[in-house]
């Protein structure tokens, strides 16, 4: 039932729910509205729509409605959801994987039919160099339609740092109050678009555990911003992977200098391979290390960074090693 229809029932035009009988033609407008205001299912619309359409003085009102009923089964059935809505239970949705269907999820999503969704998946979804496709996801987020997101994947949609920074605004404002995880794997996230990204989840984004930047243009000033937002914050940052950037042992000696000051305390997983961090940047994140930082770390990736053959990387690997770590080839 549309929990605004309860204290319908105190006027008598409610029996039930939308199943049961609903006498619009005599309901006051205030209590109309109401009606119509909180009705998101498509069925629900569709039976409101009929019983408007069948009185003449609602006719237009409920065309209209039809319309848009029909509109949102469509959307659904694009996003492979067409069993939920012709049962009503779009409300009921945990997961979606948007796919090449875009507009049909955002069709829905203004239309507040995910009201529990947890795990949205983007990846691709947002591609295609129409700006206002982010714009209009950062919109949705803005007007509080994904409060209960716990997950998202932005992964390969060609991010800049433009809409890096559109995006950093929604999570500075604090309408994902529920996000746990965030991917951007293989966009086109420099050093502006990541530190705006910092400054938000500080901000916006304190219970985040998992961040995945893999495959993106970050360099040396994007993660000393990062590193100087991660010293004051992120304290349950869990999974963190950095790898496949461009940053260098500027970079690289800024984030020890956190990781030495008791950033990421929680921490169990970093990537950091396939950068340009040589033996100098091994040397300063080996020191943080050992001096007993990262205490609960299990998990480092270092390979394919030019510092790999370096001895503060050998050093490293010769210390007892993490349960995941594999010594590099003799």
């Amino acid at each position: 039932m549309i929990p605004s229809l309860v204290h319908l029932r105190e006027h008598a035009f409610v029996s039930g729910n939308l199943e049961g009988s609903l006498d619009v033609e005599n309901a006051p407008d205030d209590v109309l509205a109401v009606i119509l205001g909180n009705t998101h299912e498509p069925l629900d619309i569709q039976r409101v729509g009929e019983m408007l359409a069948a009185m003449p003085s609602h006719k237009e009102q409920g065309d209209e409605y039809l319309t848009r009923a029909t509109s949102l089964m469509e959307a659904a059935g694009a996003l492979g959801l067409k069993d939920e809505a012709e049962g009503g239970q779009l409300g009921t949705v945990v997961r979606i994987n948007v796919g090449a269907a875009f507009e049909s999820f955002l069709l829905l999503l203004r239309g507040q039919c995910f009201p529990k969704l947890e795990e949205l998946d983007l990846t691709s979804a947002i591609r295609g160099g129409a700006r206002w496709r982010m714009e209009s996801f950062v919109d949705a987020i803005l007007q509080g339609w994904l409060a209960s997101c716990t997950e998202l994947n932005l992964g390969q949609n060609i991010m800049n740092d433009a809409d890096m920074q559109l995006f950093s605004q929604a999570v500075e404002s604090g309408k994902l109050p529920n996000l746990k995880k965030l991917f951007f794997r293989y966009n086109r996230i420099g050093d502006a678009g990541m530190t705006a990204l910092a400054g938000a989840i500080r901000t916006g984004g304190s219970n985040l555990v998992t961040l995945d930047l893999y495959g993106n243009s970050i360099g040396d000033d994007g993660i000393k911003a990062f590193s100087t937002e991660i010293a004051h914050g992120m304290r349950l940052l869990d999974v963190l992977d950095l790898g496949a950037n461009n940053f260098g042992d500027a970079g690289m000696i800024a984030f020890a200098d956190a990781v030495r000051s008791g950033a990421l305390p929680l921490c169990t997983s970093i990537g950091l391979g396939s950068n340009n961090i040589s033996d100098r940047g091994m040397e300063a994140f080996r020191n943080a290390i050992e001096r007993g930082s990262l205490p609960k770390l299990l998990s480092l990736s270092l390979q394919g960074n030019p510092g790999n053959d370096g001895p503060a990387y050998t050093a490293f690997f010769r210390r007892p090693p993490l349960p995941s770590q594999t010594p590099p080839r003799a």
